[in-house]
């Protein structure tokens, strides 16, 4: 392995462009983790276990997408290196299926439901080809662990501003959308000239109470997101840079690289504790569409509360990076998600008009789910790095598409369960629920997302990459690297 100009900090105009990588997948994420759901059931017309059992089979097979995603972008050989070339290659196809699955076709129930299968399992599966090599570029930007964690944080403020500017537009542009009677064939005029009007839309609903929203609405919202990933990913590909240049692979190694994937115990770790942890948010986030339309009776009010949420997560990511360097990563993680459970708990007893406390508590619960967040990508780059000291390979794409598969794991497991649970409850569509349903959805935005990062911070416990072995691992390998750069020369 090689590395070419790799500094001991970062410039600003790099850290800030990783992090716009994530600003663009979030207008995806986002919007499929907190609207998908009330979507295809409030919109499309689907009951809830039809839409959790097209959510769970359309997502496990786009699981081992991601291992393979990954060997095949550690295997990719451009001028502009390994991974950054999937961010120009698949965001415009990637736009346009998202689209196409939030659009609602005239068909019957039966007719909608296959529509929903093959265009979600094409969507994530688009997803998955650019935001796995998006994810490796952090691991081949740098060797140095503290800009690594601050290219992590970068990622996150990143990922929590996209979630931002979603949650707190997306309400009005549906709003809007739906009102103004946009159209697809108006696609391009509308999605460009109504930005300010439909921001207007926001400050004069949020806080009133909801209006229906058309399929219309859903459809030329998510153009508009589409057309601004685009945008947004080729910047990312234009600041960022490949500096970490690992050998090219043998012919038919991606068999021991997944072998020495299986031996990474510290990876192990870390793939329970990102199910768990997105467990938490997955079933969260998609509950929270029901919860204010249903149980807090104010639709609209959701914009503002999910925009506070991230930006206290910003907060807390932002706060992070200052406490000492000898606390390492795992203390801060076991501990900040651990508090992020606690506040959950005690989120349950919040009634409907108790805007106050339901406030606080999500301040309070995304601020120490901001550092967690952050830190887990720092984390897998140094997996890569014990994985390397330990055989001598890297396979930076395998480990971080991984990742990504644990995270969607996650959330596959949390949204479908979360839909099962409101099906169980007796959730009926667009009606007056009974206490019995209320309860139901109660549950799913504070225990059930809690006793996720609960589990979560009892695993990282056993987490074996403290401060002390990672300096011995990066000294092992800057003196491994220096002498394989002077058997080179």
């Amino acid at each position: 392995m090689t590395t070419t100009s790799d500094p001991t900090r970062l410039q600003f105009k790099e850290k800030f462009g990783y992090g716009l990588g994530d600003f663009a997948s979030c207008l995806f994420w986002q919007t499929f983790s907190i609207y998908l759901a009330a979507f295809y059931t409030d919109i499309f017309g689907l009951a809830p276990a039809a839409v959790a059992t097209m959510l769970l089979v359309t997502r496990t097979w786009d699981l081992f997408y991601d291992p393979v995603m990954g060997v095949i972008a550690d295997r990719t050989q451009t001028r502009w290196g390994k991974f950054r070339p999937y961010l120009l290659w698949v965001p415009v196809p990637l736009g346009l299926v998202a689209v196409a699955t939030f659009t609602t076709p005239d068909f019957s129930l039966h007719g909608k439901l296959v529509y929903a299968y093959i265009t979600y399992g094409l969507l994530m599966l688009l997803y998955s080809s650019v935001n796995v090599p998006y994810a490796a570029v952090l691991g081949v930007m740098t060797t140095d662990s503290k800009e690594r964690v601050a290219l992590s944080s970068w990622r996150m403020i990143g990922a929590f501003a996209g979630s931002s500017f979603v949650t707190y537009t997306n309400y009005s542009f549906s709003y809007y959308f739906s009102v103004s009677g946009a159209k697809f064939s108006d696609a391009w005029t509308m999605a460009v000239t109504s930005m300010t009007d439909a921001f207007k839309t926001t400050t004069e609903t949020v806080g009133t109470v909801a209006q229906q929203i058309t399929p219309a609405g859903y459809q030329m919202t998510i153009l508009v997101y589409a057309i601004l990933a685009v945008i947004i990913f080729g910047l990312t590909f234009v600041f960022t840079k490949e500096r970490i240049v690992p050998k090219q692979p043998a012919p038919g190694s991606w068999k021991q690289d997944v072998a020495d994937l299986l031996r990474n115990y510290p990876w192990w770790i870390l793939v329970g504790v990102t199910i768990l942890k997105n467990s938490f948010a997955g079933v969260r986030g998609a509950m929270m569409v029901y919860y204010f339309k249903y149980y807090v009776h104010n639709e609209a009010l959701s914009a503002m509360y999910l925009l506070v949420g991230s930006l206290a997560s910003i907060a807390g990511i932002y706060v992070i990076q200052y406490l000492p360097a000898r606390w390492g990563k795992k203390m801060p993680y076991l501990v900040t998600i651990g508090l992020s459970g606690v506040f959950c708990v005690l989120s349950y007893w919040v009634g409907p008009k108790d805007y106050t406390s339901m406030f606080v508590y999500q301040v309070l619960i995304n601020f120490f789910m901001g550092p967690p967040n952050s830190m887990i990508w720092a984390m897998y780059a140094d997996a890569a790095d014990y994985s390397e000291f330990k055989t001598g390979r890297r396979a930076t794409g395998l480990i971080f598409s991984a990742s990504g598969m644990s995270q969607k794991l996650g959330w596959t497991i949390a949204s479908s369960l979360g839909l099962y649970i409101l099906g169980f409850y007796s959730f009926q569509a667009n009606v007056e629920q009974t206490a019995e349903t209320l309860h139901g959805i109660n549950l799913l935005v504070s225990m059930i997302p809690a006793a996720c990062c609960i589990v979560a911070a009892a695993i990282m416990i056993l987490y074996p990459l403290n401060v002390k072995r990672m300096r011995e691992i990066e000294e092992g390998l800057a003196a491994k690297r220096a002498q394989e750069g002077a058997g080179a020369a």
